[in-house]
């Protein structure tokens, strides 16, 4: 193994992090001469790390250091060949027709890569012994076929220029099930049949299907029907029966959509003097079962507390779904992480709290029975539409005779363009809409003008209902009380007088001689500051007419006593 960093953190070099990789094909010792030869090495990484080929130096029996090579001889070049010795990085494949009799030494090294560092490397010192040819031998051929009952069609796949490789897809839950069949009809110096033996190899390739492979459940290798054992004349049969589950698509713990386990189907032969031998890999490719993504995602915001999801289901003819997984990013490019997993497929709807989240975006996504999601549906943003109600509630002291106004107001966020003014009056004890008529004006808008106020209106409570993209909420309630014979020039007659009220803005403050010199602050319905300044005379003129419409509160402070008139703007 090698140093390893993840995010810059090296990794603790006292525990595996990385299981090294292996070469599952067995190297070829012998050969003959002028024959053209060509093996592939299968390097295999349990991890899925990426594999690369590569020379080395063979190492001494006595000491460990570096073998030396006599003459034209290197360590990537350490045999003799009429042709290039060419090792293919990225398949693990060597080609090359040995010229001149001997034993020759040499040196493979296969090596992992994750997130492009070297985590591991695997060498293997191999003997090359080259004989005389042997002309009237040829290697096994061999063929794939499907064993019964049928499982799949395997799909060859042109790759390798000495053989060819098979590669087909399964689902995880499928049994996959065929048959390799090795057969040489040359035969022996006796003139009898050539034996065929299976000399196949696979990581996933297991002594039952739960022990003795890599990713359980494994693959069993079984001798053909009628045979005793894995050698036969003239022709020799492997069967290869394997029950996969989402358990192999798991790697390291975390859910693959595809993993490929590679197996190498060999034969040997017993030709004297150099047996002859061919392999063909195959590929199976075991994908994680999935479902479309989620359709049609969209966020209609409900209250200030609760956004409601709503999507179409895809369809699932195969019965595969396993779960919705709703997910959520503060920005649209990422990172999304879950917040919540919905297991029942006819719910298609899901609440989410924007004040929890504070907004951001989601996305929705269906799992398998392997909890491999499918690709996110569309994106939605969390409208984030908090309605600011601010309702003017009047003081214990306000007062109105016959003919009296007053106005009420609800905050008008932009999420919100729907108002209805509601009213309890005490008689039937339950909220009833108002219409606009000549006491009430503004039912349906943010603001309530009560005209004509008398002593019959004491105690009324009113209340507005408030809604917008997909918002709907109440404010608060206001209650109005109502004093008779109190005209509204005398409206504070301990201290402060401010006329007229309501107004369009302009208006007059009359005090007693204790406010001269007192501060005033005029704040507006939701407590913003709008002008500071001081009494300077027991008569005052004020102009707010730049001002929204709407309540404003003016108070006084005074050395022992203060004093909140509220003024009306109309």
């Amino acid at each position: 193994m090698y140093p390893y960093t993840i995010q810059g953190v090296a990794q603790n070099s006292s525990s595996c992090y990385d299981s090294a990789p292996r070469f599952l094909e067995p190297p070829v010792t012998v050969v003959s001469s002028t024959s053209p030869s060509v093996t592939n090495f299968m390097g295999y990484d349990k991890d899925y790390d990426s594999v690369v080929y590569e020379w080395a130096y063979p190492q001494t029996t006595s000491n460990g250091t570096n073998a030396s090579f006599s003459g034209t001889y290197s360590y990537n070049n350490p045999f003799p060949s009429s042709s290039p010795i060419v090792l293919d990085q990225s398949n693990g494949q060597l080609s090359f027709t040995p010229n001149a009799l001997g034993t020759y030494t040499y040196c493979i090294g296969i090596s992992s890569y994750r997130d492009g560092q070297k985590i591991a490397s695997t060498f293997r010192d191999c003997i090359l012994v080259v004989g005389a040819a042997n002309s009237t031998n040829t290697p096994p051929s061999i063929n794939v076929d499907k064993a019964s009952p049928q499982q799949t069609t395997l799909i060859p796949q042109l790759n390798f220029p000495d053989s060819t490789y098979y590669e087909f897809n399964v689902t995880a839950g499928d049994s996959v099930r065929f048959s390799i069949v090795g057969s040489d009809v040359n035969l022996l110096p006796s003139f009898i049949p050539q034996s065929v033996t299976w000399k196949g190899t696979s990581g996933q390739i297991g002594s039952t299907s739960t022990t003795g492979c890599d990713n359980p459940p494994c693959a069993v290798v079984s001798p053909g029907y009628g045979q005793t054992g894995f050698t036969s004349p003239l022709t020799s049969v492997a069967r290869v029966d394997w029950l996969t589950d989402c358990n192999n698509t798991i790697l390291n713990g975390v859910p693959q959509p595809t993993v490929k386990y590679i197996f190498i189907a060999k034969f040997i032969d017993n030709a004297c003097v150099i047996p002859g031998s061919t392999s063909i890999p195959i590929v199976v490719n075991v994908n994680a079962p999935t479902l479309g993504s989620p359709d049609s995602l969209i966020a209609s915001p409900v209250s200030i507390s609760s956004t409601l999801l709503s999507w179409i289901a895809p369809m699932d003819t195969s019965t595969v779904f396993n779960g919705y997984e709703v997910l959520h990013s503060q920005s649209l490019s990422g990172p999304f992480v879950p917040i919540d997993t919905i297991s029942n497929y006819q719910q298609t709807q899901a609440f989410l709290n924007p004040q929890v989240l504070g907004g951001g975006y989601a996305t929705i996504r269906t799992l398998g029975p392997c909890q491999v999601p499918s690709a996110n549906s569309d994106t939605v943003q969390i409208q984030f539409c908090v309605p600011n109600f601010v309702i003017n509630t009047p003081q214990a002291d306000t007062a109105y005779t016959a003919t009296g106004t007053k106005m009420l107001f609800v905050g008008n966020p932009s999420c919100i363009n729907q108002f209805q003014w509601q009213i309890d009056d005490g008689t039937s004890f339950t909220w009833m809409d108002l219409v606009d008529n000549s006491t009430y004006s503004g039912a349906t808008n943010d603001s309530l003008i009560i005209s004509g106020i008398s002593t019959a209106f004491n105690g009324y409570k009113y209340r507005c209902i408030a809604s917008g993209a997909g918002v709907n909420d109440t404010s608060d309630v206001t209650t109005l009380f109502v004093v008779d014979n109190i005209a509204i020039a005398e409206f504070g007659t301990d201290g402060a007088i401010l006329t007229p009220n309501p107004n369009n803005g302009k208006f007059l403050l009359s005090v007693n001689h204790d406010f001269i010199g007192s501060s005033y602050d005029i704040v507006d319905e939701v407590g913003r500051q709008i002008e500071r300044g001081e009494i300077q005379s027991q008569t005052q003129d004020f102009d707010l007419a730049d001002k929204p419409k709407g309540v404003y509160r003016i108070t006084l402070t005074g050395k022992s006593t203060s004093k909140t008139i509220v003024v009306v703007l109309q």
